[in-house]
């Protein structure tokens, strides 16, 4: 299945494809549902449009439970548990964003979701 990123995000780029390829993105935030472990992911950009790229082929290795609680503090759960406090910065530049408050901002609704990762790595 295609696993389409954002180049930019708000006019900054986003260098998700990058990060993918230097495996300092190791996860992505999707849609509930959608995702099963050991599917084929089919990286790509420009997904439905004349600059589709597919930059890389993988599978997923797992699937979370993931719920981000927007209130004064937001708040990460992860199949149920809450993330810790100090994980949240390394987490959200797991997910690509190179600060928390980006991470915050693009999740502002908060919501429940599927956690896709394609290395071997659980929180």
């Amino acid at each position: 299945m295609i696993l389409n990123f954002k180049t930019q995000i708000n006019g900054n780029p986003t260098n998700f494809k990058a990060k993918i390829l230097s495996g300092q993105k190791i996860h992505t935030i999707r849609k509930k549902g959608r995702w099963k472990v050991g599917d084929t992911i089919h990286f790509s950009t420009g997904a439905r449009s004349s600059d589709y790229e597919c930059f890389k082929v993988g599978t997923v290795v797992s699937v979370q439970n993931i719920q981000i609680e927007r209130g004064f503090l937001t708040q990460i759960l992860l199949d149920g548990e809450y993330l810790d406090d100090n994980l949240l910065i390394p987490f959200a530049k797991n997910d690509g964003f190179d600060v928390f408050l980006d991470f915050e901002k693009w999740f502002k609704d908060g919501g429940e979701f599927d956690l896709i990762h394609w290395p071997d790595k659980k929180y």
